[in-house]
């Protein structure tokens, strides 16, 4: 089991505007001034900020090749959960596929025979983006997702079935009226309201 207090960072190598996830995020904007050694020294500060906190931050530094701008972000390709599995997502976009490492695996699943790998549904065209597609309440086994081409309704029943979790589907569009592309952007939990 993953401890609470310790969490998994991917150090950039190459981060910056994703062209290929700008089509299904109306919200990704990026000055075109921001580069990757900004990107480094917030992450630095972050971690660093974290540690200070008591927090136990294992980094993990991308691969240069392939290129993945958006690696810094592994909720959308696994989650981890109190029992100790460990579910493996099916990611619509073709450069975020490539953020899956066996590595990153061996790390954080101790128990092979509880990884739930749905990623072979990109095969099918069926999308669920891990924490980003959906926002779990852990307490009442509920998962909530807002539908977008990242977030489909044959993933959230298969995820629903494998895992239990009873999942509530919801429609979301930005000022635009396009799908908003993942559920935690518009949604969060807290034991407490602000």
């Amino acid at each position: 089991m993953w401890p609470a207090n310790r969490i998994l960072m991917i150090k950039p190598a190459n981060f910056g505007y994703n062209e290929e996830t700008a089509l299904t995020n109306s919200f990704q904007q990026m000055e075109a001034t921001y580069n990757g050694a900004q990107a480094i020294d917030e992450f630095n500060e972050m971690t660093n900020l974290l540690a200070a906190h008591g927090i136990d931050v294992l980094i993990v530094h991308d691969t240069a090749l392939p290129v993945k701008p958006d690696a810094i972000f592994p909720n959308n390709w696994f989650s981890t959960h109190i029992d100790g599995t460990c579910i493996l997502y099916p990611m619509l976009h073709h450069n975020r596929r490539t953020e899956r490492r066996k590595d990153i695996i061996s790390i954080i699943a101790k128990q092979p025979e509880k990884i739930i790998d749905l990623s072979e549904l990109e095969l099918q065209n069926i999308f669920l983006e891990g924490t980003g597609s959906m926002v779990i309440d852990h307490d009442y086994s509920i998962a909530y997702a807002a539908i977008s081409p990242r977030t489909s309704c044959e993933a959230l029943k298969i995820f629903e079935k494998k895992t239990g979790i009873k999942v509530y589907a919801f429609e979301a569009s930005d000022r635009m009226g396009k799908p908003v592309y993942h559920t935690n952007v518009v949604m969060a939990l807290s034991p407490q309201t602000a």
